[in-house]
């Protein structure tokens, strides 16, 4: 078997990308050795990503960009169909292609260009009015900010609600601000299938697979392939970015990105433990995503330790780029909030991992206490049948409400009827939830459990162990306090929250990864298949590294049967050429625009 796959790499790898670095204003070579050309001499040099472009075909020219800027060296005598660009821009970073004719056959090679811009000082001299010369000094530095096109994946979008989905939407939304072209794939939900365009032409792909369990879908790595193929092909994606462990089709797509050697970024969202059963096999799944992916994403720094633990990463390559909430989503109302009575907020899903058993606990108890205390609970799941027996068994029908699930622009309407924000959850890398209920106003009672002490500051957080006691006498506090007014007042409390975290900061934190990422090598399949049996372990590696080489050869049936060059490239809604938000000009741009937009909406995607 050793033999077998030594054999394949030999033949199948050998044409993997060359990474060269070019400085800005200056001059870069960019080497293709064409062996055995023909006799008329015909090669090509084309710049496949972002956007394909022809550069020189036979002895011609053929872009107005490149103009006057490429430098050819081959001769009768010699074999090298080199060329020496001038004058770099920002724009000339991507990947590009040489092909050329020998024999009956055509050879090609691959290379990616990295543009930097070099650190200098310059002097201007400025002419004053009253005579004589004044000299400014500036700095000319920084990398030019290159654009990306990027591809996230997870198994949980809209019209599914929570936190994952929240973030995905949120960050697509201010890259796409920052110029980046951004599509979202997802699995089908319903009726919902095919291309849909959410707001400034954000592109999601709902695809036709099938969901196994808890809105994740079945994964047998190779069914996904001729699918995400057609999206990262189409939308020439250079950045796959996938969300949530739990994401089987998250996996899938790291997986087949390293195949078809693109760059990957994962996103953490959860912790795991590591005892029971489901956290192993969740664990030793996520050790194979992980050892060869560029870049992780934790959205605390409890979670990074989590992270790194269940999947032996190296903690160099794990960054904490924390969630966010849109402060004008969330601002405070207290003219909703009723004076006669106290009301408690609860708003998550119903499930054991939020604590809800917790919260039956305490219900009874607080509402003996206190005849004015309410209950208001937004949220949905297998475990509301223990607060419907609690109120059953209590007779706290009038004081406990049950709102049932909640979509996310009725979830303000709810937080700013109460008082107090509870949260009760038993694990959490970074709750959203008690950020949202401080946005509005209220004060927050939370359970100290994994990343939520990093979270709020001190003073506008009331923290309890994970125990009905415990959570029962935090709030007895901070009732008191409501009582006596001695709390700050919404206005203030939102004041500080919606300036600490904000998804254009983490979007400006996530480019930088992804700029990172951008300029790092993908392994090739040999050095690849190595990683894997060394870091995974002799008998899962072995396993996973025999999958990657069946995928490398079922792409290469896929572009054997529909090569890339014909595939047909979709149209940019967003990015830098994307046509969504362009400016109509005149009466004929805006009917320009309007087809394009028409255009966009009925895009299909077939295989």
């Amino acid at each position: 078997m050793r033999i077998y796959l030594g054999v394949f790499v030999l033949v199948f790898v050998s044409g993997d990308d060359t990474t060269i670095l070019g400085v800005l204003e200056d001059s870069v070579l960019m080497p293709c050795t064409c062996l055995e050309l023909d006799e008329e001499f015909k090669f090509k040099w084309q710049m496949e990503e972002p956007n394909p472009i022809t550069i020189y075909k036979h002895n011609k020219t053929l872009s107005n960009r490149f103009t006057d800027r490429v430098e050819i060296f081959l001769t009768e005598n010699n074999d090298n169909c080199s060329i020496l660009l001038t004058n770099i821009t920002a724009e000339d970073q991507g990947r590009y292609k040489c092909s050329f004719r020998s024999g009956d056959t055509y050879q090609y090679s691959n290379l990616s260009l990295n543009v930097s811009a070099s650190f200098s000082l310059c002097q201007t001299k400025s002419s004053l009015s009253g005579g004589g010369v004044k000299v400014f000094q500036c700095n000319v530095a920084g990398v030019p900010s290159r654009k990306h096109n990027i591809c996230m994946v997870s198994d949980f979008f809209y019209p599914n609600m929570g936190g994952v989905e929240s973030h995905i939407y949120q960050l697509s939304q201010c890259l796409i601000e920052r110029g980046h072209k951004v599509v979202i794939v997802t699995h089908a939900y319903g009726r919902r299938k095919g291309v849909r365009h959410l707001t400034n032409g954000l592109k999601v792909y709902y695809l036709p697979l099938q969901v196994m369990y808890n809105q994740s879908t079945s994964t047998t790595v190779y069914h996904s392939l001729p699918l995400m193929r057609c999206v990262f092909v189409r939308e020439r994606i250079t950045v796959v970015h996938a969300h949530s462990s739990f994401s089987a089709m998250g996996h899938d797509a790291l997986f087949h990105a390293k195949t078809m050697g693109l760059n990957t970024v994962f996103t953490d969202h959860s912790l795991f433990g590591f005892a029971d059963v489901s956290s192993v096999l969740t664990n030793k799944l996520l050790t194979v995503s992980l050892c060869d992916t560029n870049h992780t994403v934790c959205v605390s720094y409890t979670s990074k330790e989590n992270t790194v633990l269940r999947a032996a990463l190296n903690p160099e390559i794990v960054s904490v780029i924390p969630n966010a909430v849109d402060p004008t989503d969330f601002t405070p109302d207290p003219s909703q909030r009723p004076d006669d009575k106290i009301t408690i907020v609860v708003v998550s899903r119903l499930v054991y991992r939020k604590g809800i058993d917790l919260l039956g606990g305490i219900i009874p108890e607080l509402c003996l206490k206190h005849p004015d205390l309410h209950f208001l609970i937004g949220g949905e799941g297998p475990k509301r049948l223990v607060l419907e027996e609690v109120r059953e068994k209590y007779q706290l029908h009038d004081r406990v409400r049950l709102l049932g699930a909640l979509e996310h622009n009725d979830v303000r309407g709810v937080l700013v009827q109460g008082h107090i924000f509870l949260n009760t959850s038993l694990t959490e890398a970074f709750c959203m939830a008690i950020l949202e209920g401080a946005s509005c106003g209220l004060q927050v009672v939370s359970t100290r459990v994994g990343g939520i002490p990093e979270v709020l500051p001190e003073d506008l957080i009331t923290m309890c162990e994970p125990t009905v006691r415990a959570l029962c006498a935090g709030l007895e506090t901070v009732i008191a306090r409501q009582r006596s007014g001695t709390v700050a007042s919404p206005a203030s409390i939102h004041a500080r929250v919606r300036n600490l975290y904000t998804w254009r900061n983490v979007a400006e934190r996530t480019e930088k990864v992804y700029d990172r990422v951008a300029s790092e090598e993908v392994l090739p399949l040999d050095r690849r298949l190595r990683r894997l049996r060394s870091h995974c372990g002799p008998v899962a590696g072995s396993i996973f590294a025999f999958m990657a080489v069946l995928d490398f050869l079922f792409l290469l049936i896929l572009q054997w049967w529909a090569p890339d060059e014909v595939m047909d490239v979709a149209v940019d809604a967003t990015g830098p050429r994307g046509l969504w938000r362009r400016e109509p000009r005149g009466e004929a741009g805006a009917r320009s625009e309007g087809a394009t937009k028409r255009a966009a909406e009925a895009e299909t995607w077939t295989l």
